[in-house]
């Protein structure tokens, strides 16, 4: 949760997806994102876990892509988790920490209320 890990990166799925979206002729039309996207996704350990975590540092990877941020490092979960708590605090959808208790140093479930405000 607090070391930064690459390896649950994939590149090139967007130019893959859309080949094969090309080449099936039951697709009429597809929109796809930026062929740059880096699909994150849960490592095995994480179980059911993680997931809202992932999300956010999808969107960090495609901000990273499309702004000056690109020599930005990627924040662990644990860091993801303390800025979540951080805006809680600061008023930002401060319900949830009423909810959830905190989430830092746990594998507590966020929402996508979290993203939007990480």
């Amino acid at each position: 949760m607090s070391t930064p890990d690459t390896s649950n990166a994939v590149h090139g799925v967007i130019p893959n997806l859309a080949f094969l979206l090309h080449h099936n002729d039951n697709v009429a039309a597809a929109y796809l994102c930026t062929a740059n996207a880096i699909q994150i996704f849960k490592t095995p350990h994480e179980g059911a876990h993680f997931c809202g975590y992932r999300n956010i540092q999808m969107i960090l990877a495609a901000e990273k892509l499309e702004s000056n941020y690109a020599n930005a490092r990627m924040p662990t979960i644990s860091e993801l988790q303390l800025g979540i708590e951080e805006a809680w605090k600061a008023g930002f959808n401060s319900h949830g920490m009423t909810q959830t208790g905190g989430i830092r140093g746990t594998r507590k479930h966020i929402g996508t209320s979290e993203v939007i405000k990480s």
